[in-house]
């Protein structure tokens, strides 16, 4: 039967009655039977700290009640403009940043001014309800001769601009994927899921060009994922059943896509008895404990470090199963998180390095001029020249420098200009962050209460800038915060920020009845399976993925060195699916 759940006046269809002995659905509903709508499409965000909103729902002013400062001049005093390498890290890790918030965050509100929304810099635009355009301040030293005084910008979609919720109720923004980490940005999360399955071998349809696998190009997104490509280029490939996006998301979707298909074909060879349901709900399964297996287990201590790993409980101690479900609690994504993942802009590398087979650098091309353009990667092997970038090439610094491209050029030529910085400091603002000092104590520090003590985490040079432009250190918004704080001892995040996404972390496990570590989820798997699983890392996951790739770093989140040198694919270990292989009897 079908029954309607109710989030804050706005409807979910969930089928019911929830099993307990199912599997993961697809559309993350009835993952928890006494919550059953909560982790799926449309379920309202956690958030650690209330948000503090003006009137009517507008952003707050200052403590001195006035408006708070243009977030084009905080972020043009706060942050340079330049580029810088990080001396550690390649771009794969500030990739699978972007991977990490994929899967349970979305991007409709830049999707929104792209699209639908296109005018808010116009003088009709500036009075639309959903427009929130960035002021450029006329002495500006970048745009001041430009004659750009406006960069277009929109407000969230939430339950309330969407008539979900009453208008003066709480804002609480709309998210279009699943609560888990259950690679919803390749398999999808509202219903009805796109039509992909080949209904056989338990694959999804697929294309070949280049020599390659892509997501077929049929389907509902087979316009907006390739909105950027250059026709007279010859792009002309689009994703139909998946929703391209920035370019490290791109590269996860076709990466998972690939790796789908490469495990169900190998479990229909080992068990060609199977049906195409066991098949394909089985290679899922593995895909998805492979993605989570690597994200903890490789990605996390290196962006938290060890202190915050074992303080928020994030691995197994023995290496074995482990049950830390909480049935008390509701799927929910942390909005903290996902806007706080935004920090990493910072650190993104503007400038995509392409190499060839022998890992000689060929070309370069912004990162901007990448989004929703999937065309441009099926042609003359730029997938895996951009695939093999992604670990030859250093990330971008950790410092207070933004790429220019990503604070001038943020959309490629999709927009005149776009300044993703200022538009993440807006964002913060129309979502009711509260400010920088209220998450330090809520992370566990003492509150500072001049900038004196503020200067203990960010430094005495950078809080000297922020009383130039900030009057009281109530007012600085988090992510200026986050911009000037200190790095973590162990980790590449800013400690404010290790601490929201450990957060972020342990409450998908305690909260996902499906969590792969769990030894009585339905269809959990075998000792012998988890310890397969458990083999996963990110050098054999692209050597599979991309057979182009013939030599990788054993530690490809890191940089390469003679402790970190290049191998052969042949020589890196991976799991064995024979674990998973079943005889006709003991079906």
């Amino acid at each position: 039967m079908t029954s309607y759940f109710n989030f804050r006046n706005c409807t979910t269809d969930v089928v019911l009655p929830c099993d307990e002995n199912e599997p993961r659905r697809l559309d993350g509903t009835c993952n928890n039977p006494n919550y059953p709508s909560a982790g799926g499409y449309l379920t309202p965000l956690l958030r650690s700290l209330s948000p503090i909103f003006g009137k009517n729902q507008e952003p707050r002013d200052s403590a001195s009640g006035e408006p708070l400062p243009l977030e084009r001049k905080v972020r043009k005093r706060m942050l340079f403009e330049g580029k810088a390498s990080d001396p550690e890290y390649t771009q794969l890790l500030t990739y699978t940043a972007a991977f990490t918030f994929a899967d349970t965050g979305s991007v409709h509100d830049t999707m929104n001014f792209l699209t639908e929304t296109t005018h808010c810099c116009t003088a009709e635009g500036k009075n639309h309800p959903m427009c929130a355009p960035i002021e450029i301040p006329n002495d500006d030293d970048t745009l001041r001769y430009s004659g750009i005084r406006c960069l277009n910008l929109t407000r969230p979609k939430t339950f309330q601009t969407s008539k979900c919720a009453a208008a003066n109720t709480e804002q609480s923004r709309i998210e279009s994927n699943t609560a888990s980490y259950d690679l919803s940005f390749v398999y999808g999360s509202n219903i009805p899921i796109p039509d992909y399955r080949m209904n056989e071998r338990g694959m999804i349809k697929y294309e070949e060009e280049d020599g390659s696998m892509w997501p077929s190009s049929e389907g509902p997104h087979n316009v907006t994922s390739c909105m950027a490509n250059v026709v007279e280029n010859g792009e002309k490939r689009c994703f139909g059943v998946v929703q391209g996006s920035i370019l490290p998301v791109t590269l996860a979707i076709v990466w998972f896509y690939r790796l789908h298909n490469i495990i169900a074909a190998e479990l229909a060879e080992i068990n060609p008895h199977w049906s195409d349901d066991k098949l394909f709900y089985t290679a899922r399964d593995i895909c998805i404990a492979i993605n989570n297996q690597m994200n903890y287990y490789e990605v996390m201590p290196e962006l938290m470090g060890k202190d915050l790993i074992e303080k928020y409980k994030l691995h197994a101690k023995h290496g074995g199963f482990r049950d830390i479900y909480d049935p008390k609690k509701k799927p929910q994504a942390s909005f903290d998180f996902i806007y706080g993942m935004r920090w990493f802009h910072i650190a993104q590398e503007g400038t995509v390095k392409l190499y060839d087979e022998e890992n000689n650098y060929l070309s370069s091309d912004r990162a901007t001029n990448m989004s929703l353009r999937v065309g441009f990667f099926s042609k003359d092997n730029k997938f895996s020249q951009i695939t093999r970038g992604a670990v030859l090439q250093p990330a971008g610094g950790r410092d207070r420098a933004v790429d220019p491209d990503i604070s001038g050029l943020g959309l490629g030529g999709m927009q005149h200009s776009t300044d993703l910085t200022t538009a993440d400091l807006r964002k913060g603002r129309l979502f009711g962050l509260q400010p920088y000092v209220n998450y330090l104590e809520y992370c566990g520090s003492k509150k500072p209460t001049s900038w004196k003590e503020l200067a203990q985490h960010l430094g005495w040079e950078y809080v000297e800038q922020l009383r130039e432009i900030y009057n009281d250190i109530n007012d600085v918004d988090l992510l200026v915060g986050l911009w000037g704080e200190k790095g973590g001892k162990q980790g590449f995040v800013p400690p404010t920020l290790g601490c929201l996404l450990g957060e972020q972390m342990y409450n998908e496990i305690v909260t996902d009845r499906h969590w792969y570590e769990r030894p009585n989820r339905p269809y959990a798997f075998t000792e012998a399976q988890l310890k397969e699983i458990r083999k996963a890392n990110y050098a054999a996951f692209l050597c599979t993925v991309e057979p182009k790739i013939k030599t990788m770093t054993r530690h490809p989140l890191r940089r390469v060195s003679a402790l970190n040198p290049l191998v052969s694919c042949s020589d890196i270990g991976k799991w064995d699916l024979r674990a998973w292989q079943e005889f006709e009897q003991d079906c």
